[in-house]
């Protein structure tokens, strides 16, 4: 097995308070604060659906030209929390995006159709959206372009429920792109 180069880096400038809930995290999980820190960062920076999505200029511009559109405002942040952290890797695995370029590749392939995928939830009466939001719509698309098997796969290892609307969503994105109906 080959063996990962590592790198060394020192943080300043880090707060009092949250070096004591390091602290304390690291002690109730039996880690150093080092391997927990590394742990997160491991975590936060593998993930290559939401690293692409950090990182492309093609993401934020399709967010911002989609709130153009629907007439509401980007929230510059990302937002991620354990369900989505969960669900992109549940997507990676099922759609097989192991890379970057892999992700960057279905964002592409996908574009044409994230107004389509907006305009299916216009209900929802955003007044704002989260930076990233452009791609999640173009992993339904991609899912939507799959085989029946994925896009059962998808709705019930990542969506756990019948969510409403998903498979008449579904079979529109598939009617776009001309695709049978499931």
């Amino acid at each position: 097995m080959k063996s990962k180069e590592t790198m060394s880096f020192t943080l300043r400038g880090v707060p009092e308070d949250l070096e004591k809930n390091l602290s304390a995290v690291a002690v109730m999980e039996g880690k150093s604060r080092n391997q927990l820190i590394l742990d997160t960062l491991t975590k936060e920076f593998s993930n290559p659906i939401a690293t692409y999505g950090r990182k492309s200029p093609l993401v934020k511009a399709m967010d911002t030209d989609l709130c153009n559109k629907l007439d509401c405002k980007l929230i510059e942040n990302w937002f991620e929390n354990e369900h989505i952290i969960y669900a992109e890797k549940k997507y990676c695995h099922i759609l097989k995006l192991n890379s970057e370029p892999d992700v960057d590749e279905m964002f592409k392939r996908n574009i044409a159709l994230i107004e389509f995928r907006a305009r299916q939830l216009q209900h929802r009466n955003y007044s704002s959206v989260a930076l990233g939001t452009s791609l999640t719509y173009a992993l339904f698309i991609e899912v939507a372009r799959s085989d029946k098997d994925t896009i059962e796969k998808v709705k019930n290892q990542i969506f756990k429920i019948k969510p409403d609307n998903f498979d008449e969503d579904i079979n529109e994105v598939r009617e776009e792109l001309g695709l049978p109906i499931y």
